[in-house]
Formats: structure tokens, C-alpha cells, sequence
């Protein structure tokens, strides 16, 4: 059985919105970013998201839940410096326990399921581990990303009922979950000739919700696989 989820209890966030130049800013970055060693290449990973939860009276515990990232990347660098813009489709979002709906119902779970358009340009430095066919790089960046569906599942204590919402996106108190999102992202990888062991983690920064009484912010860690083309 499907039930919907009252609109008042959905989670509240802040009302601002990300400057649309901001992630302008970044794609003119990926567009314009080229030096005498330029690498297209391909990514897909696997995510572990979270929440960071302030001000929080509605949810009981905070759990990870997994998700994927797909998308391509440009790696423009000099010997030791890399510059890699990347543009993922990525799912982030969290699973909560206890969320009490009223007073008189109550669910075992709530997954929150955020799937993002997402632009980062981390800056990367680069040192080799053997004759130069193994290379480590670290850095990080700044991400911008645009919020494309939000999706809640969950399952009723005792009556066992299912819920599944598609929240509303956008700016106002109306709206469940703001557009966008923008934070810093730290990443590395490993790099043999062609293939590439990496990991990411986006650290939110901004408030994601169109209410300013409750704070929600991403945490995503990401294991990928890349193929340099």
C-alpha cells in the first residue's frame, strides 16, 4: 500500500539559491582548461551519502545509503599539476530511522534519494610511484550541482504500509529541496597508463533546503573506476 507523505513534516531548508554564475563559472573552467597534455576520460563509481543534520527534530538517526556516478572528465596537466574538470550525473541523499509522521504513525525507515547534475574542477598535485607508469594525485575543488529528481521511500512500522514521494524542487518554503547544491570536493586517484582507481568525497556547503529552522548538508564519499581515453 503507498501513502503519501504529509508536506510538514518533509525536511525544511534554506531559502537562497545558488548563483546561476557560480556554476557557470565552473563549466567555462571545463570549456576553456587545455595544455599540451589533455586527456578526455570516463568515470563510473559507486556512493556512499549522508546527511549533516542541525537543528534536526524530525529525523531519528542519520544512515548512509548507497548510490552510483557516472559521467566524463577533462585532465589537463603539466608534469607535477593537473586541472580535471568533471561533470557526473550522481546520486546522494541519506537514510533516517523513527521519523515520526504524527503522533499516532510512525516508519521504520525513510530513504531520501537526491540524484544531481554535478560540475567540479579539483585541482590536483601529481607525484610517480614507479618509473613513472604509476602516478598518485590529490587535490581538491570546488563542485557545483543541480538537483534533477528527489524521491522518498519508506516503510510504516506497524502496519507495514509503503510510502513513496517524489518531492518538489525549487526555491520557495513551498518546495521540499532546493535546486541546487555547491561545496568543496576532495579527490585522488592512482593512475596506470590508461585506467585509473580513484576517490572522491563532496563536502556540502550549502543549505539544501527552502527553510532557514533546519540545516541539511550532503556528505558523499565515491569509489570510481576511470578510463583515460
Amino acid at each position: 500500500m503507498c501513502r503519501c507523505l504529509p508536506h510538514s513534516i518533509l525536511p525544511p531548508f534554506y531559502s537562497g539559491a545558488m548563483p546561476l554564475k557560480y556554476l557557470s563559472s565552473l563549466i567555462l573552467i571545463l570549456l576553456i582548461a587545455t595544455t599540451t597534455h589533455a586527456q578526455l576520460g570516463m568515470q563510473l563509481g559507486y556512493n556512499s551519502a549522508t546527511f549533516q543534520l542541525e537543528n534536526n527534530d524530525q529525523y531519528v538517526g542519520n544512515e548512509a545509503i548507497s548510490g552510483i556516478s557516472f559521467g566524463a572528465f577533462y585532465r589537463t596537466q603539466g608534469r607535477y599539476v593537473a586541472i580535471q574538470p568533471t561533470l557526473l550525473y550522481t546520486q546522494k541523499g541519506a537514510r533516517n530511522s523513527g521519523l515520526s509522521i504524527t503522533r499516532l504513525r510512525k516508519y521504520e525507515f525513510l530513504r531520501t534519494r537526491l540524484n544531481y547534475l554535478e560540475v567540479s574542477v579539483p585541482v590536483l598535485g601529481r607525484v610517480p610511484l614507479y618509473k613513472q607508469e604509476w602516478w598518485l594525485a590529490a587535490g581538491a575543488g570546488p563542485y557545483g550541482a543541480l538537483l534533477k529528481r528527489a524521491r522518498a521511500i519508506g516503510k510504516e512500522y506497524i502496519a507495514g504500509g509503503k510510502l513513496v514521494e517524489d518531492y518538489s524542487i525549487g526555491d520557495t518554503n513551498k518546495d521540499h529541496f532546493q535546486k541546487w547544491d555547491a561545496g568543496i570536493s576532495f579527490s585522488g586517484s592512482i593512475t596506470y597508463f590508461h585506467m585509473a582507481l580513484g576517490v572522491s568525497y563532496d563536502l556540502g556547503l550549502m543549505n539544501i533546503s527552502p527553510r532557514a529552522s533546519q540545516s541539511i548538508k550532503n556528505r558523499n564519499l565515491s569509489v570510481h573506476l576511470m578510463l583515460l581515453l
